[in-house]
């Protein structure tokens, strides 16, 4: 799969992981291309964290990033990247791309789409 071809909401998921470092960014893109469909892609993605998230000292250190991103800075961001994919997960495709249309006419409008609720 192509990164062109992901819903915004998946995509999202790509621009929030440049919050943590750019070098994850472009780890997710590439590993798009891995998956045939968005749902396989972010279940790898959202695997992909998690081992991330048990192991963040040696991901920055392999990237030489500790000091430039911080230990308990990067978890932080990982951590809100992570609640990304998890969300989306929980809507089927079609929706995802339904609600990216709207949320774009939103934009204009000034309307909110009504997303799902968290599980408590």
């Amino acid at each position: 799969m192509d990164t062109d071809d992901l819903t915004e909401m998946a995509d999202r998921t790509i621009i929030l992981a440049n919050e943590a470092t750019d070098v994850l960014k472009c780890e997710l893109g590439v590993l798009c291309g891995r998956f045939e469909t968005e749902d396989e892609f972010l279940a790898g993605v959202l695997e992909y964290l998690a081992k991330l998230a048990g192991a963040p000292e040696e991901y920055l250190d392999y990237w030489g990033l500790r000091d430039d991103a911080g230990v308990s800075a990067f978890a932080g961001k990982l951590d809100a990247v992570r609640r990304h994919p998890q969300a989306a997960v929980r809507i089927k495709g079609t929706e995802r791309r339904r609600l990216a249309c709207v949320g774009g006419c939103a934009a204009m409008t000034g309307w909110k789409p009504i997303l799902p609720k968290e599980p408590s």
